[in-house]
């Protein structure tokens, strides 16, 4: 299944029939939650709304009443009448008056390494992960990990207790290649050689420093140490414009059929060594009724030139980044960031060329 397919997954019936008594009535003072945040992608191993409330990546809580331990990474499910969340029946608990609660979960995926990638933990809030070597147009490799806001509540005498609000966010950027025809090109034949991009890190220890509370409008505050080497290769190749079955046409900008390039990535600084490697066949006949002449025109960027607000290219935890390549006479490309909420175009802050 590729990245944007969407997920009809079994795995939604296996998790109703894990929680036997997910549907029925529960007294008004049992906690119960709500998962969502800034989660909205589509694929297999990067974790949408979809594959949550689905269970396909488990949603596990710790909380803390007062200084007591009363749930360790727990995992708990959607009622599907009622949107909520629980554990099992026999594993819930109930609200007490007067008393400090602490909430927040995690998510992550997939729960088996592939293709050279994986996670090791040390904790919730610590650990190492791993892209894979390769790029992965399936979806099934990428490691990805949401950490969600605490939520941080009392609840008085009398007071209707609250739903606890899961607030998530992605640990690891999403970053998006797109390549496409300038409309002045829109009757012109263009096909894809090849996208490739090296030169970045795929490892890091990552550890959150500022772990937010739920609803004060701010991120979570990572600290992340890129580790290992800079080896990772990510390539999209495309056949000879002569053939029929493997090449790859490129489409006008904004139109269906595009082609795209999309991973999860290690939050890093970029370096010089990052390198974007744009590879077109240009169909350069001087009218319809002329022979194919395909001519290859092939560039390079370097992506550390693309750089964010903090006057360096930097990928950021939860943010989505953007490359967006015209191809017309030559190729011109253009970088945007902003907070990981879709992947559809979004409306961000272009990145200035140093």
């Amino acid at each position: 299944m590729k990245i944007g397919a969407k997920i009809l997954a079994m795995a939604a019936l296996v998790a109703l029939a894990a929680c036997d008594n997910i549907g029925a009535e529960y007294p008004s003072n049992t906690i119960r939650f709500a998962v969502g945040g800034e989660i909205d992608i589509n694929s297999r191993a990067i974790i949408d709304q979809e594959s949550v409330n689905n269970t396909e990546t488990p949603v596990r809580v710790t909380a803390k009443r007062g200084n007591t331990n009363i749930y360790n990474a727990e995992q708990i499910f959607r009622d599907a009448n009622t949107s909520e969340w629980l554990p099992t029946s026999n594993r819930r608990q109930s609200w007490q008056t007067g008393v400090a609660y602490e909430f927040y979960a995690t998510s992550f995926s997939p729960s088996t390494a592939k293709s050279n990638g994986g996670l090791n933990m040390v904790s919730d809030t610590r650990f190492t992960i791993t892209e894979p070597k390769e790029y992965d147009a399936s979806g099934d490799s990428w490691v990805d990990y949401l950490l969600s806001h605490k939520f941080v509540q009392t609840v008085p005498e009398g007071m209707q207790p609250p739903i606890v609000k899961l607030d998530m966010e992605h640990a690891v950027s999403l970053v998006e290649i797109n390549i496409a025809k300038h409309i002045s090109f829109e009757h012109i034949d263009v096909y894809l050689k090849e996208i490739s991009l090296e030169g970045f890190y795929r490892s890091a220890d990552m550890e959150c420093l500022t772990h937010v509370q739920y609803g004060r409008g701010e991120s979570l505050g990572w600290k992340y140490t890129n580790v290992g080497t800079m080896d990772a290769v990510y390539q999209i190749l495309g056949d000879e414009p002569t053939a029929v079955s493997g090449r790859k046409p490129l489409e006008v900008r904004g139109s269906e059929g595009g082609i795209r390039m999309r991973f999860l990535a290690t939050p890093q600084q970029l370096g010089s060594s990052c390198v974007l490697k744009i590879g077109v066949w240009v169909n350069e006949k001087y009218n319809e009724e002329a022979e194919d002449k395909f001519v290859l025109n092939e560039y390079s960027f370097n992506l550390y030139q693309f750089a964010t607000s903090e006057g360096v290219a930097i990928w950021k935890p939860a943010h989505h980044i953007l490359y967006t390549l015209e191809v017309d006479t030559g190729i011109r490309l253009e970088g945007s960031i902003s907070p990981w909420i879709d992947v559809d175009y979004i409306e961000g802050t272009v990145l200035p060329h140093k």
